[in-house]
């Protein structure tokens, strides 16, 4: 069982990964902003794919990387994929005079965000046991058992950027969650 040190860590590395995530919506008005990164509406909506695809690519290896490496260090992994993609994002900030340069540096660190999402959200999902869930299929209840509220933003008549705040109860765990993401409409 964690200690409480050690609750309070992977809480408070869940918040700051709920930052990140919404970092790139909040600084929209920066990204297409002329005088800035100057992204056109197509440029700012395609920009998220990178994420949707790595968070989708980390969380589809992530269970045999965590039988594999533990789900500790796939834990630790994904919170250094969302430190790395910070760290990308201040960096193309030093280079918006080269636009394709920015952008690329841009669909780098959205790359990087998905894939800590999905790492960092497979592995507090993956580790079911030590709250208790022992069956192949809790980890399915423990999803269904949520609150959601969320807000969808539109980016072009297809694609929607959307932020949620779930909340998972459990006998004995809680946890609270920001998400972010987008949304192809049919």
């Amino acid at each position: 069982m964690a200690t409480r040190t050690e609750t309070i860590v992977v809480y408070a590395a869940g918040v700051v990964q709920g930052i990140a995530l919404v970092t790139f919506p909040a600084a929209s008005t920066i990204f297409t902003d002329p005088d800035e990164y100057d992204l056109s509406s197509t440029q700012y909506g395609t920009l998220f794919l990178p994420q949707v695809i790595a968070a989708i690519a980390a969380a589809l290896m992530g269970a045999s990387l965590g039988s594999r490496f533990g789900t500790k260090r796939v834990y630790l992994a994904g919170l250094a994929a969302g430190l790395v993609s910070m760290a990308v994002l201040i960096v193309s900030q030093f280079v918006t005079d080269d636009k394709t340069l920015a952008y690329v540096l841009l669909l780098v660190a959205t790359a990087f965000l998905g894939a800590g999402f999905g790492l960092h959200f497979l592995s507090t999902e993956v580790d079911a046991p030590s709250l208790g869930l022992h069956h192949a299929n809790d980890s399915m209840i423990k999803g269904g058992l949520s609150a959601l509220a969320g807000i969808t933003l539109p980016l072009s008549k297809r694609l929607d950027n959307f932020m949620e705040l779930k909340y998972h109860h459990l006998p004995g765990y809680s946890q609270l969650k920001i998400n972010m993401g987008i949304a192809w409409r049919l």
